[in-house]
């Protein structure tokens, strides 16, 4: 390992979310009503779900979106899981694929994990991510010499806020890294 980084996502890509809405069978609304149990409320964007309720996201002051949600009987939760975790999921795993083509990366999908490759990089190393039930997203460099494997800083950072700490590793050239990101 030649880092770890925390990484606290935040949605901010609309795109990467409906995108994450679609693979899960939903789609974003704009300027419709949110179903709650206490009745119904007028909002930006809505994720209209199966069960009796649905999803806002409300965009705050410093441009990111909160999940919305009245979590009563757990019908919510039973879509979007605790917390919302399976959109943020869903989301994380959109926005690194939209990042990772937007700098000029190559991701191929391969059981439940991505890997991402620098198309100009001959040497077969790449950056793998893997999702868990509860959101997570661990990275991890395969093949790197050094701090090579820095090329994908940014895709970690665009999932929100991160702080690193490097290992030995990094600094002897292996670079073999594991990067945790929690939500």
């Amino acid at each position: 390992m030649s880092h770890f980084s925390k990484v606290e996502t935040k949605i901010v890509d609309k795109e990467a979310l409906e995108n994450a809405l679609s693979s899960m069978g939903l789609s974003l609304e704009e300027n419709s009503f949110c179903r709650y149990y206490y009745g119904t409320e007028w909002k930006n964007l809505v994720a209209r779900l199966h069960g009796p309720y649905d999803v806002a996201f409300e965009k705050n002051m410093d441009g990111t979106y909160s999940i919305n949600a009245d979590f009563y009987g757990g019908y919510v939760e039973e879509e979007i899981g605790k917390n919302g975790s399976v959109i943020l999921e869903k989301y994380s795993r959109e926005k690194i694929k939209l990042e990772a083509r937007r700098k000029g990366f190559k991701v191929t999908e391969v059981d439940n994990r991505l890997k991402i490759y620098d198309s100009s990089d001959s040497s077969g190393s790449y950056l793998e991510a893997t999702f868990d039930k509860e959101g997570n997203v661990t990275f991890k460099a395969k093949g790197f010499n050094g701090a090579n494997c820095m090329k994908f800083k940014s895709l970690e950072d665009s999932l929100g806020k991160s702080s690193r700490r490097f290992t030995p590793e990094y600094y002897n050239g292996t670079c073999e890294n594991s990067v945790k990101v929690y939500y």
